[in-house]
């Protein structure tokens, strides 16, 4: 039987869809609006502050923003906290051994509760972001206006080109979004996808603590990553307790019985609230069988993760530029985009080719439309 896909990667996947969801409709209403302006300018420089513009305006985003993607946004959330909660019992009962009739009824109990409590989670921390979304984006449309009717004093190329460096901000910055405490402005998507690997992240966490408890496993083994950050590098193969006991225990060996003398470095808890597992960080935790891991520190390549953040960059960039190239309101302008979005491209295939690093064509371009 082959090894399941590891709960904290599946945690990762599930809240990039839950970000990619809202990016979705996020980008279909700015391309709303630059439909709205581009057939505006095509008659008169004031017709995109007329009513009857605007009203067709609103009923196309009110469209957009609808029951059907409210319950597409809720379907996404319920999938991915029962995806992570299952993949969290398939890897315990995997390095356990276990046979599905060996999950008692009460570990099925405490489970089915998890993956309520993981949708709960996310319901919470997004809040109602397609709301907002609408919002958003009518308040877009009346900036746009004001800044398109004072640039028409300039003439045709000043209005266009107001109204497309309007466009462009909120193509770049979305319609709407959070700030956090340090001032930083998230976009909804980034901010959502950001929520959901801390909420989905602990959720896998949780079933998988949950099982390792039923069963006895006391202490557990923090795992490796090929990409680990300074911050959770000194973590991987250290040990953790479930039962809050730290400090030097000594267990029988698996096999021979002999007494195993190892240093439980801290808590669940208080790893965690050293920085480990993270919005972005990718271990996860094995049940500590005495005498049968290593418990011996890694020694992570500090330039992999650094090269890895670089892929990142260039994945936001060519993502970015896709999008401009989405709202242009002249093919000029649309075919400079693409250029821009082809040269960041290229240095990510550059990239990889180079490096052990692997291409993710998902994360270099917006999804299709649902």
């Amino acid at each position: 039987m082959a090894e399941p896909v590891r709960p904290l990667v599946i945690s990762q996947q599930a809240a990039w869809e839950i970000g990619q969801y809202l990016f979705d409709v996020e980008t279909q209403l700015v391309q709303a609006l630059a439909y709205a302006y581009q057939h505006g300018q095509a008659r008169d420089a004031y017709i995109v502050g007329r009513a009857e513009m605007y009203a067709d305006f609103h009923n196309r985003v009110a469209d957009l923003t609808g029951d059907q993607q409210q319950r597409g946004l809720a379907a996404v959330l319920e999938r991915a906290a029962r995806a992570v909660i299952e993949a969290g019992l398939a890897q315990s009962s995997y390095q356990l051994k276990l046979a599905p009739n060996q999950i008692t009824e009460f570990t099925q109990h405490r489970l089915a509760g998890l993956v309520w409590e993981a949708n709960h989670g996310l319901i919470e921390g997004l809040g109602d972001p397609i709301g907002a979304m609408l919002r958003g984006i009518q308040d877009a449309y009346r900036q746009v206006a004001t800044e398109t009717i004072a640039a028409a004093a300039a003439g045709q190329t000043g209005r266009r080109q107001a109204t497309q460096q309007a466009i462009n901000r909120y193509a770049d910055l979305g319609v709407t979004g959070f700030t956090t405490k340090d001032g930083k402005r998230w976009r909804t998507d980034t901010y959502a996808e950001m929520t959901a690997r801390t909420t989905l992240g602990r959720a896998a966490l949780h079933a998988a603590t949950t099982l390792f408890t039923d069963f006895g496993y006391p202490v557990v083994r923090v795992t490796t990553s090929p990409e680990t950050c300074p911050l959770c590098a000194p973590w991987e193969h250290q040990l953790l307790a479930l039962d809050g006991i730290t400090g030097k225990r000594t267990f029988d060996h698996a096999v021979t019985g002999k007494p195993v003398t190892v240093n439980v470095k801290a808590t669940i808890r208080e790893a965690q609230e050293a920085g480990l597992w993270h919005p972005n960080c990718r271990h996860g935790i094995d049940a500590y069988i005495p005498g049968m891991q290593s418990t011996a520190p890694t020694k992570p390549d500090p330039r992999l993760y650094e090269l890895s953040q670089q892929q990142r960059y260039l994945e936001r960039q060519a993502r970015k530029w896709e999008r401009r190239r989405d709202v242009a309101l002249s093919e000029e302008v649309a075919q400079a985009a693409d250029q821009r979005r082809q040269a960041y491209l290229a240095r990510i295939r550059a990239l990889t080719n180079t490096t052990r690093l692997k291409r993710k064509p998902e994360r270099e371009t917006t999804p299709l439309p649902r």
